[in-house]
This record gives structure tokens, sequence and C-alpha cells, in this order.
């Protein structure tokens, strides 16, 4: 039982940091892509946008399906 529970604690971790590390690269895409068409880029949630990813997954999550 203990090795099965080391199993998936570590899996738990390395999709985590994964997930993170792709969210952080993705808010970069934006800042750089903003800076090259001298616009502002994602900076509304925290200091220079550092929780924009956080927000961006929120609303992933809360965001209806709609079915026609």
């Amino acid at each position: 039982m203990s090795d099965l529970l080391t199993t998936l604690l570590t899996i738990a971790v390395a999709i985590g940091a994964i997930l993170g590390a792709i969210s952080y690269l993705i808010l970069l895409e934006r800042k750089l892509s903003a800076w090259m068409q001298d616009r502002r880029g994602p900076n509304r949630v925290g200091p220079m946008g550092i929780f924009q990813p956080f927000a961006d997954g929120l609303k992933f999550l809360l965001k209806e399906d709609l079915i026609p």
C-alpha cells in the first residue's frame, strides 16, 4: 500500500510541475507577443500579471458547457 501511495504522489507532483511550467511558458509567450506588437500584455492579476495562469485555469474550469 505504501508503494502505491508513493507512486501516486510522485505522479501527482510530476504532473503538477509540468502543468505549472507550461502555464508560465504560455504567460511568457503572451508577454512576448504583446511586447512585439507594442501593447500591454496580461497584467491584470497580481503584480505584473504573475497570477494570470491561475486566473486562466480557474476561468477554464468554471466555464459553462453550451449544449445546442
